[in-house]
């Protein structure tokens, strides 16, 4: 766990969802090929004490990740969260190692919070993916 500097040799970023079989799974894939980058580690299995930022496919994984470990609420977020988070904060703002970023991104949860409900859909406890989406889209 990060001591609230935003510089760490390594970076472990969690990627969490109901069953660990469709969302975060995929999420952790595509944010490893997406970082690709030495001193960040990005999983979909692992604990929440361990882990420096954890992002979830919905506000109730987020609520309830964020009351398993002492200090994971502030390091947890949706993935929506982060991504609007990364959107809206300027590149020249902030560290530019990618590890240190991510720390210093996670520093700035208060910007991030939901206006509104962000989950992504569990298309595999609802059978299928909404018409006219794709499987990334769907989140699965």
């Amino acid at each position: 766990m990060n001591d609230g500097s935003y510089s760490k040799a390594a970076v472990h970023l969690l990627v969490v969802c109901t069953a660990n079989v469709a969302r975060s799974p995929l999420a952790a894939a595509l944010l490893r090929a997406q970082i690709g980058t030495p001193g960040v580690t990005v999983t979909s299995a692992g604990t929440i004490a361990d882990a420096d930022l954890v992002l979830t496919a919905t506000e109730e994984h987020r609520d309830h990740c964020g009351g398993l470990a002492p200090g994971a609420g502030p390091r947890t977020f949706t993935l929506q969260e982060f991504a609007r988070l990364l959107q809206e904060t300027p590149f020249e703002q902030g560290p530019v190692r990618i590890a240190d970023r991510l720390l210093w991104l996670r520093s700035q949860a208060h910007y991030a919070r939901p206006r509104e409900p962000e989950d992504i859909p569990d298309v595999v406890a609802a059978g299928e993916a909404p018409k006219g989406s794709t499987s990334a889209e769907a989140g699965c």
